[in-house]
């Protein structure tokens, strides 16, 4: 959240100009509220919405059985979903953006969702939870390495664990598609 408003205020010079634009709590409210972003999207993942979408489920029953849930629950989800940029709404029809098909359906050789149980676990988020103390003692509370120490255990995902450019996984997107190029080791195994 904080980056598109620096990014909206970099496009939008008035909104970054105090003498005229009134205070507003606005990016107070949306950096303070912006782990329900990120909860809803791991949520989405977790339940692979946007492959159940990608396969073509487009209405809430449809969603909500393919993924295991109330449909109350998937409605709620996938109109947050909307709001967020990650879905789109048509009458009571749900569909992916273009950037949702390529990064998050499964079945596209792009795939990002993956990258949640690396980006969002405690070994890393934890570092995170008292960043007052840690810029109290200059550097990481969660111990002397933090989470760059060769051996820590966050290395051993399978996101982390994947070959990398030169071993023929390179995670470029290509123009085209957006599809990765090369396999990852899991798939070449």
């Amino acid at each position: 959240m904080l980056i598109e408003a620096i990014i909206h205020s970099e496009r939008n010079p008035t909104m970054s100009s105090p003498a005229t634009q009134q205070p507003t709590p606005q990016l107070f409210f949306q950096t303070i509220n912006s782990y329900q972003r990120t909860e809803a999207l791991k949520a989405a993942i977790e339940l692979d919405v946007f492959t159940a979408i990608g396969e073509g489920n487009s209405a809430v029953p449809e969603i909500a059985e393919r993924c295991q849930t109330s449909e109350r629950g998937m409605r709620i989800l996938c109109d947050y979903l909307c709001i967020m940029g990650f879905l789109a709404k048509d009458g009571g029809r749900y569909s992916m953006t273009q950037d949702s098909a390529v990064f998050l359906d499964k079945r596209s050789p792009a795939y990002l969702g993956g990258a949640i149980d690396f980006l969002l676990s405690p070994m890393l988020t934890d570092g995170f939870k008292d960043l007052a103390a840690a810029v109290r003692k200059g550097g990481a509370v969660i111990s002397e390495e933090g989470v760059v120490a060769p051996e820590h255990p966050i290395w051993l995902c399978e996101f982390c664990a994947r070959d990398g450019p030169d071993d023929g996984d390179a995670f470029a997107v290509d123009g085209q598609t957006g599809g990765r190029k090369g396999g990852s080791k899991s798939e070449d195994s």
